[in-house]
């Protein structure tokens, strides 16, 4: 698999340009480092691999 992500300021008045955040390239087919969403739940960053579960945030 591979793609892009657009990363977008939710809190942004007007949907253009300048609500992009950043552009994200996943990488070569078959070496991308997950497939899966990230989740967001209680101040922390969630994500999978099919090795491990990743949190990113403070205690």
């Amino acid at each position: 698999m591979n793609g892009t992500v657009y990363v977008i300021d939710a809190f942004a008045e007007t949907l253009d340009e300048k609500a992009l955040v950043a552009i994200n390239d996943l990488g070569p087919a078959g070496e991308t480092w997950t497939l899966a969403s990230f989740s967001y739940a209680n101040g922390r960053l969630w994500m999978h691999t099919m090795k491990e579960v990743i949190c990113i945030g403070t205690h």
